[in-house]
């Protein structure tokens, strides 16, 4: 029997916190590109992908205009990506604080058949072990509550870690510049 309707896959991407907006984290990056190379591969009219970006709720106007602005520049990379291999894409950019209902929700409403999500595989401080348990939670939050299957695409120790911080110009917790 052959299928006539794509697979959609909805990736939830952040931006890099070591360079901002509008450039992808490391691992949203190698997320979809992973994916892309092992799933998608030479069946690029075969799938529509989505990418999902939420960032924090601003308390003015124009901080709110700024945040979605980011969020569409970093969406934006993802998006043309798939415009220059041909493959259906749409951007999701939302506002919010719980971070993995959003994502679970937009997964839902989009009737996704595959949920990409990007973790932290290890961490050397304290800042960097907040942003691991926040990964983890927004993760087992999607992995127990999306209603499709869930991929959690983990940063390998040996793999370059881009988004860290620079700890040759860290001292005693403060910058060095």
């Amino acid at each position: 029997m052959e299928r006539t309707e794509k697979t959609k896959i909805m990736f939830a991407v952040t931006e890099s916190k070591r360079h901002g907006y509008p450039h992808p984290s490391a691992i949203s990056r190698r997320a979809v590109f992973w994916t892309l190379e092992k799933i998608v591969r030479y069946n690029t009219s075969g799938f529509h992908l989505s990418f999902i970006h939420v960032h924090s709720p601003a308390a003015t106007c124009t901080q709110l205009e700024k945040n979605n602005s980011n969020g569409d520049a970093l969406l934006q990379y993802f998006i043309n990506r798939c415009n220059s291999l041909e493959i259906d894409s749409e951007a999701i950019n939302r506002a919010g604080l719980n971070v993995s209902k959003i994502i679970c929700k937009e997964a839902k409403r989009k009737n996704a058949d595959l949920l990409v999500v990007g973790g932290i595989a290890r961490q050397r401080t304290s800042l960097d072990l907040w942003k691991r348990i926040f990964s983890a939670e927004v993760i087992e939050h999607c992995v127990g509550h999306a209603k499709c299957p869930v991929l959690t695409y983990r940063r390998s120790e040996d793999d370059n870690n881009e988004d860290e911080i620079d700890y040759d110009r860290v001292a005693g917790g403060q910058r060095q510049d």
